[in-house]
């Protein structure tokens, strides 16, 4: 729904539209994000106001977005309707085809009704002309394939044997040694030389000023200097799939999307007023990112994001006689926006690291290795928005003139 948020229109900027439904105001005031959007089937009336509006629309610097709910009447109404796409008819992924996997399969089913009409209760409330209620209900089951082509450490690397990277000398270090490209060295070899100095370790005189290190040998790191940490991290990376170095490995992950949106209102008229009350709440869960690595896999990049949004407004309407009409409207609403990463959970003890790092909300440490896919989702986070509105619109006509305070 927030998405929306992201519409200009007529000359205005980002984030300077303004949105109602029903006379509340529904937009948040970080980036104008929009807390509930009624679905197609609920919404009677929409509106779209470009700079020329009164001033009772006072937070939008050139656009105003309105939306009225549908009310019951007299008669029992409604709808029920269902939408359904799925991968029978899609062709495969380019990447996929490139490396033999199957079609990922894709699933899509909305659905929903509506029902209006008037609140008539046997032997308690007999009547047809004065209170109404609408319901309208709204679910979606989403899953969309996506597909990577990445590169994941061989056996090879996961045993420290790099001799593959080995390359063709690109220099001499101080000592005249070769330099290859590729080449790994020992960070604890460290030392510094100066020009002439005959070096302790490897008895060669050094030619230069400078610091040096060791290589390798052979450009393999022995098993006893493997960080443990390390160790255990590597059991997360999935295996090689392709031959090679790079681009050796391509994994397949659903991105799912669910909600179920629920929303009411109710009607009671009377001579000279009307009073209206709406409630509506959804809760959602999309996925953010896929879980390439498998479900079971915490060091993967998947990520859930939930949003759980809730809003009710209430609207009276007096007429104190032809000419003059008020209108008091009020309203609330939250959303609560959370990231849920794969590897929410995982403490990070569990893999060797101090426990201090430990917490309630802990999760699985990201890692960024240059051209090798990495590990970890990010962290949890809770982000929660509200919105609160109170209206008041005094509307008077007197003559060939329309006041309005």
């Amino acid at each position: 729904d927030g998405d929306i948020g992201f519409m200009n229109f007529g000359g205005g900027r980002f984030g300077t539209t303004a949105y109602m439904v029903d006379g509340q105001w529904i937009t948040t005031n970080d980036w104008d994000a929009i807390i509930w959007i009624p679905s197609v089937d609920e919404t009677a009336e929409m509106k779209v106001q470009t700079h020329t509006f009164t001033s009772q629309y006072g937070l939008s610097s050139g656009n105003v977005v309105t939306l009225v709910t549908k009310s019951g009447t007299s008669g029992l109404h409604g709808d029920a309707y269902e939408f359904l796409h799925n991968s029978a008819l899609d062709a495969n992924t380019f990447f996929n085809d490139a490396t033999g996997l199957a079609k990922p399969p894709f699933r899509r089913n909305q659905f929903g009704f509506t029902l209006g009409g008037p609140l008539y209760i046997p032997h308690l409330y007999e009547q047809r002309d004065k209170t109404f209620f609408f319901v309208s209900f709204e679910g979606n089951r989403e899953s969309e394939p996506a597909s990577e082509l990445g590169t994941m450490p061989t056996s090879d690397f996961r045993a420290g044997n790099f001799s593959s990277l080995l390359g063709s000398s690109i220099g001499t270090d101080c000592l005249g040694r070769p330099v290859l490209s590729g080449q790994l060295y020992n960070p604890f070899t460290t030392r510094s030389l100066a020009l002439g100095q005959v070096d302790p370790t490897t008895g060669l005189t050094a030619t230069c000023s400078g610091k040096i290190r060791d290589p390798f040998s052979g450009n393999i790191i022995p098993s006893g200097m493997i960080n443990p940490v390390s160790s255990n991290m590597l059991k997360y990376f999935p295996a090689a799939t392709l031959p090679g170095i790079s681009n050796n490995w391509s994994g397949t992950g659903p991105l799912a999307m669910s909600y179920t949106a629920f929303d009411s209102r109710i009607d009671h008229t009377t001579d000279k007023s009307r009073i209206m009350g709406r409630f509506a709440i959804k809760p959602e869960m999309k996925g953010e990112f896929p879980d390439e690595y498998g479900t079971g896999d915490v060091g993967g990049p998947g990520a859930n994001r939930g949003e759980w949004r809730f809003d009710a407004g209430l609207q009276y309407v007096r007429n104190f006689n032809a000419t003059t009409v008020m209108t008091v409207s009020a309203g609330w609403g939250r959303w609560d926006e959370t990231l849920i990463p794969q590897g929410s959970g995982v403490k990070p003890s569990s893999l060797g690291f101090a426990s201090s790092l430990d917490s309630e909300t802990s999760y699985f440490p990201s890692i960024s290795i240059s051209g090798t896919n990495g590990l970890g989702s990010g962290s949890y986070t809770d982000n929660p928005r509200e919105v609160r509105s109170l209206a008041v619109d005094l509307t008077k006509i007197h003559g060939n003139k329309t006041w309005t305070l």
